[in-house]
């Protein structure tokens, strides 16, 4: 009995090693090349801007520098990118760097934010304190046309805890063993289509876009008033999770909320989880068990919103 104790130790000691080993290489080849400017080419004020948005997705982390979405725009002809995408941005701080850039923003320029359906990560506090301090104000021209002003008031965007998943994120940051068991195991169940009645993903696949319409709406149609204001192109690109494109109907509440018609005369939304769906659940993504998009992932995004691009500005 005693034996069969200490082998049990010897082997959870021998898995966390391994699991801690794995992890560190795996934050190591996803963080590389993140030190790069956020306008990628030479600014032309002739030239049109594509403000750039998304999280760690559309920052490519995990592949090379030039393998990205960034740096394929950027080969386009007559083309400024400010790539803006940062990991663990979500809604509120796209709005928030629209909203602090729109001196940068002219006639002809295009938002293109690629959504990923984790970015209504944000509380209710937190919502109600950034659209109570935006301060988007109607000010009468000489034209009478609107036109924004914005507050240059700090607040806090960052994605908060619950207390239960905090507990739960702490104990994961204490071992690297219990983390992969848990995300390998989950990702077992998902990729066959069976849906486990817990955490973010059953949260984002059944209640989250129901739950948070009403925020949603209002995020939308303030965008869509920045676009017509400045009569700019807005392009929300859907993502879904590339380690799951065999299970495309985890993302219909997701995809449904973004393709309903609100008369949003500027914003375009192209569905790449339809896009995408039905291949291999290893071919666009980083790994089996990461759903990072991979380098054959970004080069396709970036032909369809190239195709986009050209047809609006000729």
């Amino acid at each position: 009995m005693i034996q069969k104790v200490y082998l049990t130790i010897v082997f959870i000691i021998i898995g966390e090693f391994v699991a801690r080993a794995s992890s560190s290489f795996q934050k190591e080849y996803k963080e590389q090349s993140l030190n790069y400017t956020s306008i990628i080419n030479n600014y032309n004020h002739h030239y049109n801007n594509i403000f750039l948005l998304g999280d760690s997705y559309t920052q490519g982390l995990g592949i090379n520098l030039e393998q990205r979405i960034s740096f394929l725009l950027n080969n386009m002809d007559s083309i400024n990118i400010l790539d803006y995408s940062k990991a663990g941005d979500g809604w509120l701080i796209y709005l928030n760097k629209i909203d602090k850039n729109l001196s940068l923003l002219r006639k002809g320029d295009f938002i293109i934010i690629l959504v990923n359906w984790n970015d209504i990560d944000f509380t209710k506090d937190q919502f109600n304190d950034y659209f109570n301090h935006l301060d988007v104000k109607i000010k009468k021209t000489s034209n009478n046309s609107d036109s924004l002003i914005h507050s240059g008031e700090k607040i806090d965007l960052k994605r908060q805890n619950s207390t239960l998943r905090k507990i739960i994120k702490d104990v994961y940051n204490n071992s690297e063993l219990i983390f992969s068991l848990s995300v390998n195991l989950q990702n077992y169940f998902k990729r066959r289509g069976i849906l486990l009645p817990i955490g973010e993903f059953y949260y984002l696949t059944k209640k989250g876009y129901l739950e948070k319409e009403h925020q949603l709406i209002k995020i939308v149609n303030h965008l869509n008033r920045v676009g017509l204001e400045t009569e700019i192109e807005i392009i929300l690109y859907l993502l879904p999770e590339f380690n799951l494109l065999n299970n495309i109907e985890y993302y219909d509440q997701f995809t449904s909320f973004f393709e309903r018609s609100f008369n949003h005369q500027s914003i375009k939304v192209i569905n790449g989880v339809r896009q995408f769906g039905g291949s291999k659940d290893d071919y666009y993504s980083l790994s089996i068990r990461d759903g990072h998009p991979n380098a054959l992932a970004h080069l396709r995004i970036s032909d369809t919103l190239k195709t986009i691009i050209n047809s609006s500005v000729k």
